[in-house]
């Protein structure tokens, strides 16, 4: 076992660290890597990291990293590193035109296992899940990574042909949030590369890239000595080590030096305030930023940095609590809170502890003060006695769930692990390591020691940045930075010269409220390998066992807000917020999620629109209080009128703003064409908001759950029959039940919209840009059969749009198809896609071109059989979760369907003719919905907003 001492000094070093004092003891040993890995450097400067990982049998990741990103385009090279990246298909020197792809496809590659991430200080290109039992798909997968290191084709017409496209995915990610980001930088370090790389107003210069600029930029910053080749997964470390140097030694090293050199914000002294405006952002945001250097590099190979990512931990998830406590408290409209420490503004050598929040505009001053105040007392007083010890323990169990799982682990973790190591310095060591490290020295860290760490973490007054992100709107203008400051700086007065100690809140005592039930039928399901209780108060539990330390459970009934009086799909989301809003018994919601994460398991209520459920879970040694807090929701919803008050001032605000946001504008839009029930869908108006009344709406929630004898109790997991039968009759045998009052849904009368529907109208935007959704439908009866058909055209589509010809056309896209049985039997498959005004009909193109190739019969055995394979993996890997058997046994007794016994004779016996005749229907008697909205920087009244007069959308109506 290592040195205690030396791990303690190594606790000193991180303290010495963040106080920027003079470093004076011994440094702490490097740590080895994991027996996994395997590492070394080639003659010309590349780098290799290779681990063994065996939780994915017979598949690798393969990867490059480059420590090259936007940062180093210099004028005229903006969007170079993003062209260089759709040029790796078009052609290199070995595959030619897109034979990559092609190739990739037909060893069982899926599209989005092929990705390209351009940052601003690294670039990474992956293929996942690569079959790694064959040497020749290993051989060709390492033949493309040197491809695309030093081999990439670069000629005037590929540039040409994928310029349009280029900017199209650059000007996507330019939206409301990462224009207030540019505008920070701008403010904070305006000669910065990080403020002054990829404006759309400079990607005009793409179009003139020629091939001789973009190659000698190519072979600029696409060296060996920047670059790191990654293979993850079932792999011989020796055979892929030898195939490694073989391949890329043969790329020449550099004769000259390139400087690689990162930005480093000067520190200043102080409180920096910026107030960031946009028109398209609808909600007020607000950032603590607490700006820190990095740990030094030569601790980050050290135990330093695990113990600093357990006080990071304790210090957020304390301070966490002590805000949310204080929110209740105070009748505070703060909402979204979020803490987390990690880079800065996405620079490399800048690191923040980040307090997020958001607020109404006239509470910005009272919710600073009272933020910087609660960080004013845990600087100054930290932890007690009692919370350090919680601390500790919440920290050890999560790490001790990951070491206790590390054989499941799967590739991406370990991928992760090594980008970490290569991008950012991080260690390699292993988990099995860290976790004897911290087992030794977590519970030697004194009170003393982390309330240290603390006051460091959290006391300083300099460089310190605070930024107010709202929109540009009438009645913002009177927000001043100079006011925030002082609320910020006169919060210092709030805080008491003692500490109060706030109270322990303790696991309740079960206070029986009835007479448990007993057992009236016991049936074990030798199909499912389940047991399944009949109680007496009307109960139905399903004790389904399932290889997992975590035991899932998930209550359903039927009922839902067809049962509920003047619910319609616009008030369902606060009805639910109202559901989860006001803690159990005597415990706050606030107090119930310090106990449930505490005790790491968790519990929450919904209602949809025909059921009613409670979903959660705990780990196998909790489970008693999984049952407790079963009981718990059951029957001792607590009412809170404060947090109500304070929810409902936050839902006017967003429902006044929420059509700044194009996005949520063409949600809203996707409902009214969609269904036929324009009042269901509607949502919900300020004067509605302000008219809620929370005594009804609390009333409604609680009858949803107030018979035990409409609910199936469900539980899968690692399971002791006989053990969780006395929990079943305790906890849920005690909660009242009356089977003669069963209840069962009604039929709300809202059916998607039949015919063929087409909409176009025009959205002001500052990017322009254009939203697409397609709907096709179709009556189906809700069977097995249609079920799994619906599943093998949706692969099909989803596959034809991940190409990387369809991609090209589209900045993001989405397939998401169901076999409905409520109201109405149905098959409704939507995509969504985002794109430009010139793109929008060439993808709806697509689409539909693809399901009338099915249902011409272009899907013949082989490629039947590829996607019926997709959906047996998919099957197989499902079956060995907890949340599929939740499904399963929800759907047997609410649909009254088994989709599971004979899913795979029934996938098997699928054949061509029935796909086939399956999307012939959906084409020629289903249904056709197709919603675009088109961005325009032009002024757009409510008079002329459609380009059809059908109809016209009262909400849209907003002036800039």
């Amino acid at each position: 076992m290592r040195n205690i001492f030396r791990l303690l000094t190594a606790l000193l070093i991180l303290t010495a660290c963040l106080n920027c004092t003079m470093l004076l003891a011994q440094d702490v040993e490097k740590l080895p890597d994991d027996p996994r890995v395997r590492r070394g450097s080639l003659a010309n400067g590349l780098s290799y990291i290779l681990i063994k990982n065996t939780a994915q049998k017979g598949y690798a990741h393969f990867g490059v990293a480059q420590r090259v990103g936007s940062t180093l385009e210099e004028d005229g090279e903006t969007g170079m590193f993003k062209m260089l990246e759709a040029l790796t298909v078009k052609g290199t020197r070995n595959f030619t035109d897109s034979t990559i792809i092609t190739y990739l496809k037909s060893i069982g590659v899926k599209p989005d296992g092929v990705s390209f991430t351009t940052r601003e200080d690294d670039v990474t290109y992956l293929i996942k899940d690569v079959p790694a039992s064959n040497q020749n798909t290993i051989d060709s997968s390492l033949l493309i990574l040197y491809n695309w290191l030093n081999s990439i084709n670069i000629d005037e017409e590929d540039i040409k042909d994928e310029a349009p496209f280029v900017k199209n995915a650059l000007v996507y990610e330019w939206d409301a949030s990462r224009r207030l980001d540019d505008k920070l930088l701008n403010a904070l370090y305006p000669q910065s590369n990080y403020a002054t790389n990829l404006k759309p107003e400079h990607l005009s210069g793409i179009d003139d890239f020629s091939s001789k600029e973009l190659r000698n930029f190519y072979y600029k910053w696409f060296r060996p000595d920047f670059q790191s080749v990654i293979v993850v997964g079932d792999i011989d470390l020796n055979l892929i080590e030898t195939k490694v140097k073989s391949v890329f030694s043969t790329i020449q090293k550099p004769l000259d030096k390139q400087s690689r050199s990162y930005f480093t914000p000067e520190p200043f002294d102080g409180v920096k305030v910026y107030i960031l405006k946009d028109k398209e952002y609808n909600r007020t945001k607000i950032s603590i930023d607490i700006l820190k250097e990095p740990l030094v590099k030569k601790y980050k190979n050290t135990s330093v940095p695990f113990i600093q990512e357990y006080m990071d931990h304790a210090i957020s998830k304390l301070l966490f609590a002590r805000l949310r406590d204080g929110i209740i408290n105070n009748t505070l409209p703060i909402t979204n809170l979020q803490i987390k420490k990690g880079k800065f503004m996405n620079i490399r050598n800048q690191e923040s502890f980040s307090i997020t929040f958001e607020t109404l505009p006239n509470m910005i001053y009272s919710a600073i003060s009272f933020v910087n105040a609660e960080i004013g007392k845990m600087a100054k007083y930290g932890f007690n006695g009692q919370e350090c010890a919680r601390s500790k323990e919440i920290y050890f169990r999560e790490l001790e769930q990951i070491y206790d799982n590390r054989a499941a682990l799967g590739n991406d973790i370990y991928l992760q692990r090594a980008l970490d190591y290569f991008y950012n310095d991080g260690t390699l060591a292993s988990i099995e390591l860290k976790f004897e490290i911290m087992k030794e020295i977590l519970f030697t860290i004194s009170l003393n020691q982390l309330n240290q760490y603390a006051g460091a973490m959290l006391g300083q007054s300099d460089n310190v940045v605070i930024s107010c992100r709202m929109p540009e709107y009438e009645g913002m203008e009177g927000i001043t930075p100079e006011r925030i400051l002082a609320a910020y700086t006169n919060a210092g007065l709030r805080t008491p010269s003692i500490r109060k100690e706030a109270p322990i809140v303790k696991w309740p005592e079960f206070a029986e409220k009835g007479a448990e039930a007993t057992v009236v039928s016991s049936v074990s399901d030798v199909v499912t390998n389940a047991d399944i209780f009949i109680l007496s108060n009307g109960a139905t539990v399903v004790l389904k066992r399932n290889a997992s330390d975590t035991v899932s459970f998930r209550a359903v009934s039927k009922g839902g807000y067809s049962l509920v009086k003047g619910a319609n799909y616009g008030s369902e989301q606060y009805l639910n917020d109202v559901l989860n809003m006001g803690g159990l018994e005597k415990m706050s919601q606030p107090e119930l999620e310090r106990l449930y994460a505490y005790h790491n398991l968790d519990m929450k209520a919904a209602i949809r629109q025909n059921t009613e459920v409670l979903e959660g879970y705990a780990q196998k040694n909790n489970v008693e209080k999984l049952f407790h807090a079963i009981h718990m929701n059951m029957t001792g919803r607590r009412a809170d009128q404060a947090a109500f008050d304070l929810y409902k001032q936050g839902k006017l605000f967003e429902s006044s703003y929420r059509d700044l946001a194009p996005s949520v504008v063409f949600k809203d839009s996707i409902l009214h064409y969609n269904y036929s029930n324009k009042n269901y869908i509607r949502r919900m108006d300020n004067e509605e908001i302000a008219g809620m009344d929370y005594a009804s709406m609390l009333n409604s929630t609680r009858e949803r759950f107030a018979n035990a004898a409409d609910f199936v109790f469900i539980f899968v997991g690692d399971i002791d029959v006989e053990a969780y039968r006395e929990l079943v009759l305790k906890y849920i045998g005690s909660i009242k039940g009356n089977p003669a009052a069963k209840e069962e849904w009604m039929t709300v009368p809202n059916y998607l919209t039949k015919g063929s529907v087409e909409r176009r109208f025009l959205y002001r935007m500052i990017n322009p840009r254009t939203f697409t959704n397609l709907t096709y439908s179709c009556g189906m009866d809700y069977n097995l059969s249609n079920n799994i058909m619906g599943r093998l055209l949706d692969e099909y589509v989803e596959g034809i749009l991940a190409q990387r010809s369809s991609r090209r056309y589209m900045m993001c896209h989405g397939v998401k198809s169901s076999l409905l049985n409520y109201p109405e039997q149905i098959f409704a498959m939507g995509v969504e896609f985002e794109t430009d005004s010139a793109n929008a009909d060439v993808v709806k193109g697509i689409v539909g071109g693809a399901i009338e190739a099915v249902a011409a019969g272009a899907v013949q055995e082989s490629g039947l059989a590829a996607l019926k394979q997709q959906l047996k993996d998919d099957f197989l890997a499902a079956n060995a979760t907890n949340r599929y058997w939740l499904d399963v046994f929800e759907h047997r007794y609410m649909m009254g369907k088994d989709f599971f016994s004979n899913y795979m004779q029934s996938l098997d016996a699928i054949t061509p003719g029935q796909l086939k005749d399956f999307a012939s229907r959906l084409l020629n008697e289903g249904n056709m919905v197709a919603i675009t909205m088109e961005g325009t920087t032009k002024d757009v009244s409510t008079e002329n907003l459609f380009k059809e007069n059908e109809f016209i959308k009262e909400y849209f109506d907003i002036s800039w």
